[in-house]
């Protein structure tokens, strides 16, 4: 398995200082509102900024648990949940489309169908099937791009 299967901490970039004052004002005010996710074995997969700053509040912070079957669902679920509602620089948004793509790739050779590996990393079925394309034709060759299973 590629070296993304070891971390999916790292996937997206920190948050800025002032976000994150902004954020810890609202949750201070409001509380934390939406879910922490957290899987099977109490890992955090969404939610880091939102635990930590209701931690030095002392207040509550609402989980939800979901299983997940490999690390790489646990990487795609990350992304889509973040890329939702995240407002990343295009800069930063290049570079987490870069991983999305890389996530949705290692799915597809895992054996998910197009479908079902875009659905996971937050994306449709036609821009995994471009991003197939693409790979086939950077001159990289088929040899990186997965099996179709239609």
């Amino acid at each position: 398995m590629s070296e993304l299967a070891n971390s999916y901490t790292g996937l997206l970039p920190g948050l800025p200082a002032s976000d994150r004052e902004a954020l810890r004002a609202n949750i201070a005010a409001n509380g934390v509102r939406i879910p922490i996710v957290k899987d099977q074995d109490g890992n955090t997969i969404d939610g880091h900024h939102r635990e930590a700053i209701a931690a030095e509040l002392g207040l509550d912070c609402p989980v939800e648990v979901r299983t997940y079957g490999s690390e790489l669902a646990r990487m795609a679920d990350a992304l889509a949940l973040n890329l939702a509602r995240r407002n990343l620089t295009s800069e930063q948004r290049a570079e987490v489309r870069k991983r999305q793509i890389e996530v949705y790739m290692e799915l597809r050779k895992s054996g998910l169908t197009q479908a079902q590996a875009a659905a996971m990393v937050g994306s449709s079925k036609s821009t995994g099937a471009d991003w197939e394309a693409n790979v086939s034709n950077s001159g990289s060759g088929k040899a990186n791009k997965p099996p179709d299973r239609r």
